[in-house]
């Protein structure tokens, strides 16, 4: 509260500063003030009602986010070793929400509710700036703003303030942010095909300093409706973290909140921290919290040849939906997950060979596969190009299971570069199970992790598997694997050489679980 010395100096200065002027200064200082609320009025007028209550809600969510008490947001110093570093991140935190919600849903007949899976991921860093090549790094910003409004949709936010060195902070106005193409974000980041569906933006954050602190976040939204019958199945991105990034790390937490009828698959590996559960006992609220804590991390040297995620402490995760019918731990006799997932309110951290086989069986099911999607047509036309396939044989009137095995896995290449039919892993190795089973070739599936992101014990979701067939042919074993526009019959991508899988039969849902571990060769 000020005292009454305090008041008398501040109107003392106030009278100073109007006194200094002349009337006609007076009067255009107010004039300015007046057409400076003008515009703003005239700005909140273009906006919808709807759009104005998002800003209002962004506004307040971007205050939350910086009004955090953590106390990790309030250290200012670096560590004497880091004093020579580019820039130090003095605390960096990241919140991953997973829920099932009610959102509005623009229709024919007005707003209406609709139920939506969230995935929101809010993340905030408080950087501080050693040299010019940090400043010219954080000199701009680009970001994803809103994508198109479609049921399942995206959107995003962030919010940066700058603490100059005597302590006095600086918001950076994000009104000035300017809209940039899709190719020049592709550009920016080195990623391909960067949608075009989307708007994004470019803020430029002027007057840095060497000792600058940039406290900013960025916050990204992703809607996708949820209707337990036509969607019972849903898998969220999966994470691959390394807890060394660019710059060395004070500080960083991770926080995960879990809502009801999700699954969450995590795991930590080489040494990083494992995750600890927060969740408060609330007999109405059977969500799940969990956090993990890393300190005192030096930078990431990106050292050539070597393969960080088996290397560096590295954290994996996943958020997973699977209608309670079809989870493990179902009553159910369907038991029908496609993905790996444990108990109810129960992190699931192990991923074993009999879970690999028994889950890449029924995504190998194409049926089944379909029938959880709801989806026959895709399953109809997956009958069909696969009855392209063995026509295609049939016509080449070839007896010997070797050259058939070629003549299928050249027609598929040929379909998906022609793009007539994209061939992801598991329609591949069901059509090629089919000709094998046609013409009595012994075949088994085969699995095996990808050697950059460990062995076969380290999987936790299923995109980290090559899947695909090996054929038992004349005392040789020939693999078959998804293939590229380049790869020949036989080709074992340099991915999986020389790394551990397993080789099985597709079981059945009451079939017996047998597999054998196998080195792929080089």
């Amino acid at each position: 509260m000020l005292n009454t010395k305090t008041t008398i100096i501040l109107l003392l200065i106030s009278s100073a500063t109007l006194l200094a002027q002349t009337p006609s200064e007076i009067r255009k200082q107010k004039m300015k003030e007046k057409e400076s609320e003008q515009q703003i009025n005239g700005e909140q007028e273009k906006l919808t009602p709807s759009q104005i209550r998002a800003q209002k809600e962004q506004n307040q969510k971007s205050e939350n986010i910086f009004d955090d008490n953590d106390p990790g947001f309030k250290t200012i110093e670096v560590p004497d070793k880091w004093k020579n570093e580019s820039a130090v991140i003095l605390y960096q935190k990241t919140n991953y929400n997973y829920l099932i919600r009610k959102e509005s849903q623009a229709t024919n007949m007005g707003s209406m509710p609709q139920k939506f899976l969230v995935e929101e991921v809010i993340t905030r860093k408080k950087i501080k700036l050693l040299d010019k090549a940090s400043i010219e790094a954080h000199s701009e910003f680009y970001y994803l703003e809103n994508g198109p409004d479609y049921l399942d949709r995206e959107s995003s936010s962030m919010g940066i303030k700058i603490i100059k060195a005597n302590g006095s902070k600086v918001d950076v106005d994000l009104k000035k942010a300017v809209p940039v193409t899709a190719d020049q974000m592709s550009q920016k980041y080195g990623i391909r095909n960067v949608s075009k569906d989307y708007t994004y933006k470019k803020i430029a954050v002027p007057d840095l300093q060497i000792g600058d602190i940039i406290d900013y976040f960025s916050n990204s939204t992703s809607l996708y409706f949820y209707n337990k019958q036509a969607r019972p199945l849903f898998a969220f991105q999966p994470y691959t973290l390394t807890l060394n990034v660019e710059y060395p790390i004070v500080k960083q937490g991770f926080n995960f909140n879990i809502g009801e009828d999700i699954f969450f698959n995590f795991n930590s590996y080489n040494g990083a921290p494992k995750l600890v559960e927060t969740s408060v006992a609330n007999s109405k609220d059977k969500s799940m919290s969990y956090t993990l804590e890393s300190i005192d991390r030096e930078k990431n040297l990106h050292e050539r040849w070597t393969y960080e995620n088996i290397t560096l402490p590295t954290i994996k995760f996943q958020a997973l939906l699977v209608n309670s019918d079809l989870a493990e731990d179902s009553k159910s006799e369907t038991k029908m997950s496609l993905f790996f997932v444990g108990k109810t309110g129960k992190v699931n951290s192990l991923i074993t060979e009999n879970d690999i086989q028994t889950v890449v069986s029924r995504n190998i099911d194409q049926k089944n596969v379909y029938n959880n999607s709801h989806d026959n047509s895709k399953f109809t036309n997956y009958l069909k190009k696969r009855g392209d396939v063995m026509r295609f044989i049939e016509k080449s009137d070839e007896k010997d299971p070797e050259k058939i095995l070629q003549l299928a896995y050249y027609y598929i290449r040929y379909l998906n570069a022609s793009q007539s039919y994209n061939y992801d892993k598991f329609t591949f190795t069901s059509t090629m199970l089919k000709i094998c089973e046609e013409y009595k070739i012994k075949v088994e599936v085969f699995a095996a992790m990808d050697k950059e992101y460990g062995t076969i014990k380290d999987v936790l979701f299923l995109p980290e598997l090559t899947i695909g067939v090996v054929a038992h042919l004349k005392g040789k074993d020939i693999f078959f694997s998804t293939p590229n526009d380049f790869s020949i019959p036989g080709d074992i991508s340099p991915e999986i050489q020389g790394s551990e899988g397993i080789i099985f039969t597709p079981t059945s849902l009451k079939g017996e679980l047998k597999n054998k571990k196998i080195v792929i060769a080089d």
